[in-house]
């Protein structure tokens, strides 16, 4: 399945359920030779449209004419399940759960269960013929559904054209923003381990994959990002000094499976935010300080 979304052409209605949100779109996949270019189409809300090809991403926004250009994105719209299988089936069950049809394709569920605390579980529907992602749910201790995406319509050519990859607001008149930040640290292991600041306790699994430090707009000052994952669930933890003029954010918010946690630790502001349960980004936020 992970090779599936990433290495096959495919065009398709996806729609997003997270709490008593609802979006769809459409996405278009193309993988020629080993290159990715993918475009999203907005279906619902306010229109707008992303295309991603050669590490760029655009976004345009019709309604203000203009266009948002940012480099070193995430790959894909899906996450990119599972980086080193021994290490995740510690953690996490894979199990059979039986067969499904959906988006007139036949499937087979799979369902992810975490064997420790602080974290969801999942459940995939995985179509028999290309392997790709049909539907995937997000789920509690409970098994309730948090959030959910799914295809509605899937097919699967061999290629897709040029001009259905191109934005079809490409030849009018947008401002073009870039958004590329100030990076000043990457994700190389060996940068990694020289972070400002530093997580003193993480469930079990969960180790520092990223470390970014950059000017984000709107923000005077630079803010570091640390990213922790076991494999499957991500956890953002952002450290930016606070500004006197403006309130600072504190206590819990949750949209979907995604929960955010903010707090003062000094004169820093800390926000943890993931698909994870409340109490894991909470006492991943309250352990932070700086490094030695």
């Amino acid at each position: 399945m992970k090779d599936a979304v990433r290495d096959q052409s495919y065009d398709g209605v996806l729609v997003y359920e997270r709490g008593q949100a609802v979006d769809s779109m459409r996405i278009l996949h193309r993988n020629r030779e080993g290159a990715e270019e993918e475009r999203l189409v907005s279906l619902s809300g306010p229109p707008h449209e992303v295309v991603r090809n050669n590490g760029t991403v655009s976004c345009y926004f019709p309604e203000s004419h203009s266009v948002i250009v940012q480099k070193n994105q995430p790959p894909s719209l899906f996450p990119g399940w599972i980086h080193n299988a021994d290490e995740t089936s510690r953690l996490y069950r894979f199990v059979t759960l039986g067969r499904d049809r959906l988006a007139n394709r036949d499937a087979t569920i799979i369902g992810i269960q975490p064997r420790h605390a602080f974290r969801y579980g999942y459940r995939l529907w995985i179509d028999d013929a290309t392997y790709l992602l049909l539907k995937s749910d997000v789920v509690n201790s409970r098994g309730s559904a948090l959030e959910q995406i799914f295809f509605t319509q899937l097919t699967a050519p061999a290629d897709i054209p040029d001009g259905d990859l191109a934005p079809s607001m490409q030849n009018q008149d947008y401002q073009r923003v870039e958004n590329t930040g100030e990076l000043t640290a990457t994700e190389s292991q060996e940068e990694v381990t020289k972070t400002h600041w530093q997580a003193h306790w993480l469930p079990e699994g969960f180790t520092l994959r990223e470390h970014e430090v950059k000017t984000i707009p709107a923000h005077q000052m630079p803010v570091e990002n640390l990213t922790y994952s076991d494999g499957i669930a991500v956890i953002s933890v952002f450290v930016e000094k606070t500004d006197q003029s403006q309130e600072p954010l504190q206590g819990f918010s949750m949209v979907g499976a995604v929960s955010t946690y903010s707090m003062l630790i000094g004169d820093h502001q800390i926000t943890a935010v993931g698909e994870v349960p409340p109490l894991t980004v909470r006492q991943i936020a309250s352990s932070m300080a700086p490094a030695p």
